[in-house]
């Protein structure tokens, strides 16, 4: 018998999966939040510039300590729309100036969407 446990358990492992294998690749997953099956978003960072950012935090001037840029995947699975927004952390701030990079559609099952952030972020950090 089919359990939708199931299918929510194998959401919750992909996404970690993928946050290892970013991981791999130096990129800290700072954030994500999940409403299974719907939508998920997901904040990202290089994470030299985290250590730089941390770094400064601990260092003898904190107050003007600036982030590492952010990259914002936010995944609408009803409609099947990944959205991709950029947005440089200011001195005593979260990210709040969000700029539109991308939009892309994909089937809803959201396979597809895992690994087009894992693409987008091997060629965007390349540069």
């Amino acid at each position: 018998m089919h359990r939708v446990s199931e299918d929510a358990a194998l959401f919750n492992r992909k996404l970690a999966q993928m946050s290892d294998r970013l991981a791999a690749k130096d990129v800290v997953v700072s954030r994500l939040h999940a409403d299974w099956p719907h939508w998920w978003e997901l904040h990202v960072e290089r994470g030299h510039e985290t250590q730089q950012y941390n770094d400064q935090l601990r260092g003898p001037d904190p107050m003007h300590a600036a982030g590492p840029e952010v990259l914002r995947f936010f995944w609408d699975g009803l409609e099947g729309l990944m959205t991709v927004e950029a947005s440089p952390t200011r001195p005593l701030s979260a990210p709040y100036e969000w700029k539109f990079e991308c939009g892309k559609s994909f089937d809803r099952s959201g396979d597809e969407a895992l690994e087009f952030v894992e693409e987008y972020l091997t060629k965007r950090f390349a540069r």
